[in-house]
């Protein structure tokens, strides 16, 4: 497995005092082009072209051994569009309740696929973090009431957290 800035040991279980990394592959609700669901083992791929060494902390991430590589959540595979998002979602919940992430200082990273695979990381943060601001930055708002039928889709993602948080 590809890991992430070459410094992201692999496990398959969430460590206490770490940072985790996990890939999130979805693009069930892409509407223009499919393939964001690649998105994480090709940042981890380019990942290892990033110059690791920070002159302003005097501090390489090579160094660091609390970062670990969850890999990719096994998503399955469904036809349905709806029914692959509230499997991935429910997926990503179900993983996470292993542990208290607050209470054993685990920090997460997620690496995506599509925008709507947001929710469920922004919702296990707020339930983790209430007082977590969140900045989004992208060319879209993704403030539709929903897209193509679906209330949970790229476009939409952020209008559902503001209503669900």
């Amino acid at each position: 497995m590809l890991h992430i800035f070459d410094m992201a040991t692999p496990t398959k279980t969430l460590v206490n005092d770490s940072i985790h990394i996990v890939g999130f592959q979805f693009d069930g609700t892409a509407c223009y082009r499919k393939g964001t669901k690649f998105g994480p083992d090709h940042i981890r791929a380019a990942s290892s072209n990033i110059e690791t060494y920070s002159p302003y902390l005097d501090r390489d991430t090579s160094d660091l051994k609390n970062v670990f590589d969850l890999g990719n959540l096994d998503l399955g595979l469904f036809l349905d569009v709806e029914k692959s998002w509230f499997h991935a979602n429910e997926h990503f919940d179900s993983f996470f309740k292993e542990k208290d992430l607050k209470q054993n200082n685990i920090k997460m990273i997620t690496l995506g696929g599509e925008h709507s695979i947001s929710f469920a990381p922004i919702k296990k943060y707020l339930e983790t973090y209430p007082d977590l601001v969140l900045l989004h930055l992208d060319a879209h708002a993704d403030l539709r009431d929903g897209y193509a039928g679906f209330h949970y889709s790229h476009a939409s993602i952020i209008r559902r957290v503001l209503d669900h948080f």
